[in-house]
């Protein structure tokens, strides 16, 4: 069509440089008007036909998890135009309104839908704008603002309190923990290591939001570990416990919170009095006693 309208143009200025000596400027105006009625008229009949064409169009999303250095941000595409359009779609952002030279791309190929992508390395405290662009056509611009540089947590990231271990033995342990998050946890997994071992993780079932317990075995014998909890949310977001230790008992010893789990070969520590009384008065006495034998333990934590 703009061939078509360029070439009556150009057939019009022909014609008057042609005529230029029989015309005044007044009869070039009226020529230069009866052309426009000419090519408008043209318009109204190619008005509807397979010249014109539907546009796409495109819905800018809201931004979600944003935080100080990042953000998703997004588009929805409700129509592709007619013809259905092939070209990239494009999301810009930037701190200016309708920024122009940061984006990010959809390189396949395009349907009907929502796009979403996550930028980085953004500032803090920031106010940024975006928008989707397929060809020349684009959506309005959406903004978000980054958390402030300091003093801010995310609120979307699940916390894990309270760290602590029951039931030691010398080859297992029950982890416990507490967890609070704004949204249902999906992944949860305990993290351990021996000495200066990078840390394993074992993946653990799903836990709800409260308290957090579970049992940990094949450990090695008086032996040390560190560890910490790990916990995902349905937002993408990890959190993690703070760092913990405990040391596993030797193979022959016990739990003394747990009396009834002594193992078969338990040897208690033994004492012998050496002297019934060293010196006495009407109603005391001191006495004396040694350990002949420490027993399956090793060591004596308290005596009396």
């Amino acid at each position: 069509m703009k061939k078509l309208l360029m070439g009556l143009f150009v057939f019009g200025i022909l014609s008057f440089s042609f005529q230029a000596n029989a015309y005044t400027l007044n009869d070039l105006f009226l020529q230069i008007k009866s052309l426009q009625k000419e090519v408008s008229q043209l318009q109204m009949k190619l008005k509807g036909t397979a010249f014109i064409t539907d546009l796409p169009v495109l819905e800018v999303l809201d931004a979600i998890n944003v935080d100080q250095t990042s953000a998703i941000i997004g588009v929805n595409v409700t129509s592709l135009g007619t013809p259905a359009a092939t070209s990239l779609l494009k999301i810009y952002y930037g701190t200016t309104p309708h920024p122009t030279v940061n984006y990010v791309t959809h390189s396949q190929s395009l349907s009907v839908t929502a796009y979403q992508y996550k930028i980085s390395s953004l500032s803090c405290g920031t106010k940024y704008y975006f928008y989707g662009m397929i060809d020349s056509t684009y959506s309005t611009d959406g903004t978000f603002t980054t958390y402030q540089c300091t003093g801010w947590v995310n609120p979307d990231i699940p916390v894990v309190t309270n760290p602590s271990t029951t039931s030691l033995t010398s080859n297992s342990v029950t982890i416990n923990g507490t967890i609070s998050s704004t949204v249902p946890v999906i992944k949860s997994s305990i993290c351990f290591k021996k000495g200066s071992e990078n840390y394993g993780c074992v993946p653990t079932s799903t836990p709800a939001i409260s308290a957090f317990s579970f049992d940990l075995p094949g450990l090695v014998p008086n032996t040390t570990y560190s560890y910490f909890i790990s916990v995902n949310n349905n937002l993408g977001y990890m959190g993690n416990s703070a760092e913990k230790t405990f040391t596993t008992l030797s193979s022959n010893s016990y739990d003394p919170s747990d009396p009834n789990n002594k193992p078969a070969n338990y040897l208690s520590p033994k004492v012998e009095i050496s002297s019934a009384s060293l010196s006495s008065t009407s109603n005391t006495a001191t006495v004396a006693g040694v350990v002949t034998d420490l027993g399956s333990i090793g060591s004596i934590s308290e005596r009396g």
